[in-house]
């Protein structure tokens, strides 16, 4: 949690820095489990799956020629890795963002305290 001060003597937060520093404590807080071992075991039945959604729709669309329906499966296959990408990293996205939210939240009352200060004389 930094503040920089700038010329014209307000405290602006670095919020950059303060959501950084949970993306980089995700793997201690997940206990070091890393998830590439099962998104290689569930990427296959969906990526397969889009491909011949993507290959259907565009053949169904009269074009009938290798290009369309090649160009068709490959996004397919992009939209549905996409999919289980976003499925299988779900967890560490979860803690990545509360830490961030925990970092920022903490940076902005440290910032608030330090422009309204509390004195109880």
């Amino acid at each position: 949690m930094e503040i920089h001060r700038s010329h014209s003597g307000t405290g602006r937060i670095r919020t950059v820095t303060c959501g950084l520093e949970p993306a980089a404590s995700t793997k201690h807080e997940l206990n070091g489990r890393a998830s590439t071992a099962s998104l290689r075991a569930s990427a296959y039945t969906p990526v397969l799956a889009g491909i011949t959604i993507g290959a259907l729709g565009a053949r169904l669309t009269g074009r009938r020629t290798a290009l369309p329906v090649s160009m068709g499966g490959l996004a397919g296959a992009l939209v549905a890795f996409g999919g289980v990408l976003a499925w299988a990293s779900r967890r560490s996205s979860v803690c990545t963002v509360r830490g961030a939210l925990r970092f920022v939240n903490a940076a902005r009352d440290e910032y608030w305290l330090h422009n309204h200060p509390i004195d109880y004389a």
